[in-house]
């Protein structure tokens, strides 16, 4: 339902935790969210996808339920990161209390990798500048 609404890949990690966002019952969004493997911290959860559906666009939704999901983890003892590339999502960050933890441009072209012997594209983000963040 949300897979076409979402500028990246249709999938969602099957690891994830999803929340989900209601209207009259009706479902308008969602954020998964996924354990980040950090050597040192144990309790870092990364933003994977935020969707909203195009008829509910508009309304701060997004931004409700990625403030909501951020707040839930918080009380669970974890932290919380998004990353974005967004320019309407990094303005309402930047006027958050979230913190930015990185900006610019991350990757390379045609920068792939072997995973037993086939050839993988990486997800490349040096066409636009994209943001780091951290829900306080």
């Amino acid at each position: 339902m949300f897979s076409k609404h979402h500028y990246l890949t249709h999938d969602i990690h099957k690891g994830s935790r999803i929340f989900v966002a209601t209207i009259n019952d009706e479902l308008c969004g969602i954020c998964a969210v996924l354990h980040f493997p950090h050597p040192k911290v144990k309790n870092i959860i990364r933003g994977h996808r935020l969707v909203v559906l195009p008829d509910y666009q508009g309304f701060g939704i997004g931004w409700r339920l990625m403030n909501l999901v951020g707040d839930i983890l918080i009380n669970e003892g974890k932290r919380f990161t998004i990353t974005t590339s967004s320019p309407t999502l990094v303005t309402k960050l930047k006027e958050s209390t979230w913190r930015c933890t990185q900006y610019g441009r991350m990757g390379s072209h045609g920068k792939t990798t072997t995973a037993k012997g086939v050839k993988v594209g990486l997800f490349d983000s040096s066409n636009r500048v994209t943001t780091s963040w951290e829900k306080r």
